[in-house]
């Protein structure tokens, strides 16, 4: 593929490119959408890790209660199901103290799991002064799985960081990128649309080839606009960009 380009074809980029860097900018409606979409992501983010560490955090606690200050019973299985979408079975139990019976719930020994069955009787350990705080004695889960949990929110945080870190890429092309056309080397149907190679030249003349997402099929040796970085070419996007455009 020739990749040089006439000043014919120089003279058709955008002319809001070619104004003094850096340029004002300003987000545009899917950039202002993708930037609450990633601000929603962190918010959850941390309320999903503020409870569930002090889910963790009690019990623990409770488990410490229940080990230093636990009292014993005889608990009867009334029901034994898959929890949620996972392979584990959860019991859920009765028990009596003092003539007042009380449930709970807990997740079964996978080494208990083909023996336990409805009606079933197994030993309960409870605090005294609240007997709502209660397990079956032996089935405590690990430290790790109670500690898993707090660390599930980490995956929308790392989502929202991403969106901001792209928000904040195309902001930085916009601003001090400069404009060149470009040929399509290769176009190929994926998932989320059509993976499409380019190669530009820049105004020192290296010959950059790169790669982008578009949502149509490109012909080969069509020519495109992108924007790239003078001081790393490799940083570049084909233009109009997603979420920033220039303010004029």
């Amino acid at each position: 593929m020739n990749s040089s380009f006439d000043a014919a074809e120089a003279s058709t980029l955008p002319h809001e490119l070619a104004g003094p860097l850096p340029r004002r900018t300003r987000m545009s409606g899917s950039g202002v959408a993708n930037a609450v979409y990633a601000m929603v992501l962190l918010v959850l983010a941390l309320a999903g890790a503020l409870w569930f560490g002090r889910r963790a955090e009690q019990q623990i606690e409770h488990r410490a209660a229940l080990r230093q200050e636990g009292s014993d019973a005889t608990g009867e299985v009334t029901e034994v199901s898959i929890a949620g979408r996972s392979s584990n079975l959860l019991a859920k139990y009765t028990f009596a103290v003092n003539g007042t019976f009380f449930t709970g719930e807990a997740l079964v020994p996978k080494e208990m799991g083909h023996n336990l069955r409805e009606l079933s009787l197994i030993p309960i350990r409870y605090l005294p002064a609240n007997p709502t705080v209660n397990h079956p004695s032996g089935w405590e889960e690990s430290s790790l799985s109670i500690w898993i949990w707090p660390v599930l929110p980490a995956i929308p945080a790392a989502l929202g960081i991403l969106f901001f870190a792209a928000l904040r890429a195309q902001r930085r092309l916009i601003a001090h990128g400069i404009s060149a056309a470009a040929a399509i080397t290769a176009c190929s149907r994926s998932r989320a649309g059509f993976n499409v190679k380019y190669n530009f030249v820049t105004k020192d003349g290296q010959v950059v080839n790169r790669s982008g997402l578009f949502e149509t099929r490109q012909e080969i040796g069509a020519r495109i606009v992108v924007v790239y970085l003078p001081q790393n070419p490799r940083r570049s996007q084909p233009y109009p960009l997603d979420f920033y455009r220039v303010a004029e």
